[in-house]
């Protein structure tokens, strides 16, 4: 066992571990949405903030999600300009997700690797 690059299990430990990582952000993400949706209904508008948080966290890992999403900013232009000039003061979450649901960019998962016309990049 010189080292890691010998020792076929230290890879193995990587993927459970980015597999553990997204079970729990999404675990951690439903449990935001579910809460949040019982409490939206009292007079603070936490429930609404929890939804949110609940919605980022999954939306980094659920590509139809982050694509119905595409699409409701799509149907309402002009709260997507909004949410598009907050976008440089969110935290670094949030701002991912923005960047990744703004229905003016194409999505990666369409064109992996091709041009428009079918050519390879």
């Amino acid at each position: 066992m010189a080292g890691c690059a010998l020792h076929l299990n230290c890879g193995e430990t990587v993927v459970h571990r980015l597999l553990h990582a997204r079970l729990l952000r999404l675990s951690i993400g439903w449990m935001l949405i579910g809460v949040g949706a019982v409490i939206t209904p009292t007079p603070v508008p936490l429930g609404a903030l929890l939804v949110l948080a609940g919605l980022c966290l999954v939306a980094r890992d659920n590509r139809r999600l982050r694509g119905a999403i595409r699409h409701l900013r799509g149907r309402f232009p002009r709260l997507s300009a909004r949410v598009h000039v907050l976008r440089d003061r969110l935290p670094a979450l949030l701002r991912r997700v923005v960047e990744t649901t703004d229905p003016r960019r194409r999505p990666r998962f369409r064109a992996r690797g091709k041009a428009a016309g079918g050519e390879p990049v």
